[in-house]
């Protein structure tokens, strides 16, 4: 059984964060310098290597993560699709990084229907078990 997990930026030109941020601090620190690692963060993109993936993909990224803009997994989505990877593409409304909301998920609902956003973290959770359940051989 192979896994591949997919979680860095694909292209770092699209990081508007700003020198000198917590956000611009955190990427140099984990993922390197865009200046000084600038080849091996290109050598390193998925995007730049859609080419050799062949197992099939499940992307999921919360609509409001701060670390890396959901642009960035659109244009993986898309390359990875044009490219014939089997992929499956998911957006998490009001999640962040690492697919956690918390209070920010109360706060963004103060006044709406939490219905609405129960049936779709449901529907979120059937669509990733019939994912797997397709695509990973368990013993």
């Amino acid at each position: 059984m192979r896994h591949l997990i997919l979680a860095a930026m694909i292209d770092y030109e699209e990081d508007k964060s700003g020198k000198g941020s917590w956000l611009y601090d955190y990427r140099i620190k984990t993922l390197g310098d865009p200046k000084k690692d600038k080849d091996l963060l290109k050598q390193s993109s998925a995007l730049n290597n859609v080419d050799k993936i062949d197992i099939p993909i499940l992307l999921i990224h919360g609509v409001g993560d701060k670390i890396i803009p959901v642009s960035q997994s659109r244009t993986l989505s898309k390359a990875m699709k044009d490219n014939g990877v089997k992929t499956e593409y998911m957006e998490l409304p009001f999640i962040g990084h690492n697919l956690v909301g918390g209070a920010a998920v109360i706060h963004e609902m103060k006044g709406k229907d939490f219905n609405n956003l129960k049936l779709g973290y449901e529907n979120t959770i059937l669509k990733m078990r019939e994912f797997f359940e397709d695509n990973l051989e368990v013993p």
